[in-house]
């Protein structure tokens, strides 16, 4: 259910998920009650893998809506690994996916302001779930978040967040509430998240469906 902890942090780490269904936020709590959304998973990817030799899981997992996910022993992932070349090869490819998206995410919430952060983190999640890139203008995409969730995800409060959305509708990047994005000019947007080569490559890489 929206809302539930698939798994907490400092919990005894012995399984890993791949997720069916639904969206589920990652993230790391803070003391003071803040948190910092790491990732969004997205249907077909797998979370939960810890470091070789960690017992506690690093991070808690949040069902952002309904979900559904299948939840596998970590031996049976390490036999796997050493008995079935090719699914090393996707398990690397995974495990290269994921560091692809937290080091976009690092750029994202360090280098760019509150607008193309916000827009970023937006056409990011897009591409992933639809495999569309460059994202079309005039198509919508569904995209389950609350104002909260962007906050917590670009490191900005939740009244920044709005005000940022309203900027970016009435400047006509795109328009987002509802848990509805609708793309207003795709190749504005690009401009405004300042894509360069390598951005552009990591997206056409995350187009991709999951692992």
């Amino acid at each position: 259910m929206p809302g539930n902890y698939i798994f907490d942090e400092f919990v005894f780490s012995k399984e890993f998920f791949i997720l069916k269904s639904g969206l589920v936020a990652v993230f790391q709590a803070l003391n003071d009650g803040s948190r910092q959304i790491l990732r969004f998973v997205l249907p077909g990817e797998i979370f939960g893998i810890e470091p070789t030799g960690a017992v506690h899981h690093s991070n808690t997992a949040e069902a952002i809506t309904v979900t559904s996910y299948c939840a596998q022993s970590i031996e049976i992932l390490h036999r796997f690994q050493c008995e079935n070349t090719g699914f090393a090869t996707r398990y690397i490819n995974l495990l290269e996916r994921e560091r692809l998206i937290l080091l976009n995410s690092l750029t994202n919430i360090g280098r760019r302001d509150a607008l193309s952060r916000v827009a970023y983190l937006l056409m990011e999640l897009a591409v992933r779930s639809s495999g569309d890139y460059p994202l079309v203008s005039g198509h919508s995409y569904r995209l389950p978040l609350v104002q909260r969730m962007i906050a917590d995800a670009t490191g900005l409060t939740v009244i920044h967040v709005n005000r940022t959305l309203t900027k970016l509708r009435s400047e006509g990047y795109l328009d987002f509430h509802d848990g509805k994005l609708t793309v207003l000019n795709s190749a504005r947007l690009d401009r405004l998240v300042d894509l360069g080569q390598g951005a552009h490559a990591a997206l056409e890489s995350l187009k991709s469906e999951g692992y």
